[in-house]
């Protein structure tokens, strides 16, 4: 169950969510007072049967270590041990993908020739850095553009979805990436109670111009997803939300995640922040012939 302390992204009624109940998978493996938790989304193409992690989900695997005292190859032969039972597994799939959290720097154990590494960054900050170090941190334009939001746009922070229903619905991007207002209904009802979801608004002359999600999953609070008014242009709307989402992570002591992309100028906006790059590793096993061809396209 979901509560104030859990991790949100790897969590069974998360993954009731963002996938339908009865295709979600779930796994939990313990050895020697470590843990490793995986969740995927069951899919089938034509007579194959794949695993994926589902959409809007930064990630699908970590491994917590209970014994802090253990020496570092202590904690790499745990996770070995961890990874090759998962894989056992996972072999009657023809393909499964892994997200993984930066923190989980072992990977080689589920690498064979089929089964392939990507690595991709994040930008991040980190909890213990002070929230004037991150105002002096940032580019100069960037917070340029905060100080005009602030004075030019309305800012809602404890925002509803009521209220921005119609603003979503019309949005053809999100549509096309498979977001739909039933599901923010479904993720926003279930977090919002917990105080795990915020939603901010900007607003000029009374016209949204831009929203952000921010979901908290551990001790992370998470830029989950951004909307902005394809008709009305508005300096400084993104940047002061983000702004505000920052400040609450600092609030909470929390590190703040912009589940980064390597977009280029999305990484730029988001390095103008003051932020630092973390990788991750995304992991794609191909074992069926099919899956192998159709990968090559």
């Amino acid at each position: 169950m979901i509560n104030q302390h859990t991790e949100v992204f790897l969590n069974q009624d998360w993954f009731n969510l963002v996938s339908k109940p009865n295709l979600s998978l779930f796994i939990e493996l313990s050895y020697k007072g470590s843990k490793l938790i995986a969740g995927f989304e069951q899919k089938q193409f034509g007579f194959l049967s794949y695993l994926k992690c589902p959409k809007f989900t930064p990630y699908n695997i970590s491994i917590n270590h209970i014994d802090d005292n253990s020496n570092e190859y202590s904690v790499y032969a745990k996770e070995v041990h961890l990874i090759n039972e998962l894989k056992q597994q996972l072999k009657k799939y023809n393909r499964f993908q892994i997200k993984c959290l930066p923190t989980l720097n072992i990977v080689s154990p589920f690498l064979d020739k089929h089964t392939k590494a990507y690595y991709y960054t994040t930008c991040f900050i980190n909890q213990s850095i002070p929230i004037e170090q991150c105002w002096n941190n940032m580019e100069s334009a960037t917070r340029n553009h905060i100080l005009y939001g602030e004075k030019n746009l309305a800012i809602e922070l404890n925002g509803t979805l009521e209220e921005v229903k119609s603003f979503i619905t019309v949005n053809y991007y999100y549509h096309r990436e498979g977001l739909s207002y039933e599901l923010l209904e479904l993720v926003f009802n279930v977090l919002k109670p917990k105080g795990l979801i915020k939603l901010f608004i900007a607003k000029k002359e009374n016209e949204l111009v831009s929203i952000a999600f921010f979901i908290k999953s551990g001790d992370v609070w998470y830029y989950w997803l951004n909307i902005n008014n394809q008709d009305i242009k508005s300096r400084g709307s993104n940047a002061v939300l983000i702004w505000e989402g920052i400040k609450l992570a600092k609030l909470q002591n929390c590190h703040f995640n912009f589940d980064g992309s390597i977009v280029p100028h999305l990484e730029q906006v988001f390095k103008s922040f003051g932020s630092r790059n973390l990788a991750y590793c995304n992991i794609l096993s191909n074992q069926h012939l099919l899956f192998r061809l159709i990968s090559k396209f």
